[in-house]
């Protein structure tokens, strides 16, 4: 298999950073209490992951947009993290982050750590404020699925070719075509999904040697 031909695809929250990012921005405007109820209505099964976000995402309105760059400087890569995409990058992979947070936090990240792309959600923003409002169509499970089809064309992968690394079930799409799937830190909904588990990424790294044969 040609180097050109291997792909990292990796969830954002949890995964590739130490925290969630819709969490950190609850708090930082003062409506961490609201948020929480929300999340665990969809973790419960009582809300699917679109409309989760959606009102989490309306309790921000009226929110200085700074508040996405205050997130991203309170988050945290994850243990191991570069190093686990130091050895993606020797073994030529790309490494793409498919997220259901925020463009502007996510992107702060894949400079930082230098990432071939990232997608997430379009927050929008008007006037310097949050609008409590989220462009286009939201980052679900199927997106992300989705996504993975687009960059296996656009990068001339086979999925059995994919690594894909995750905690949650949004990542279940991804994770279950792809030809190695890691759980980092993985929520229970997960542990039959993924061929490995993770505590620390730089564990990770000895399984992209052994799946792509060095």
């Amino acid at each position: 298999m040609a180097e050109d031909s291997r792909l990292v695809i990796m969830d954002f929250d949890g995964t590739l950073v130490d925290g969630e990012t819709i969490d950190v921005l609850a708090e930082l405007a003062g409506v961490e209490d609201e948020v929480a109820r929300i999340t665990e209505m969809a973790m419960k099964g009582e809300l699917e992951f679109g409309e989760a976000l959606r009102r989490r995402v309306r309790l921000l309105a009226g929110s200085p947009a700074s508040l996405l760059y205050e997130a991203a400087k309170r988050l945290r890569p994850s243990p191991g993290v570069r190093e686990f995409l130091a050895t993606a990058k020797e073994l030529g992979a790309k490494v793409v982050v498919v997220s259901g947070g925020f463009t502007d936090v996510v992107e702060e990240f894949r400079r930082k750590l230098g990432l071939d792309e990232g997608y997430a959600n379009e927050i929008v923003v008007k006037d310097g404020l949050l609008t409590g409002k989220v462009y286009g169509p939201v980052m679900s499970s199927e997106a992300k699925g989705r996504i993975m089809d687009i960059l296996c064309t656009r990068y001339g992968v086979r999925p059995s070719d994919v690594v894909a690394v995750g905690d949650g079930a949004n990542d279940a799409p991804m994770l279950k075509r792809a030809g190695l799937s890691i759980g980092f830190r993985p929520k229970e909904i997960l542990l039959d999904v993924v061929d490995h588990v993770v505590d620390h990424l730089g564990e990770a790294a000895d399984f992209l040697t052994e799946h792509w044969g060095q």
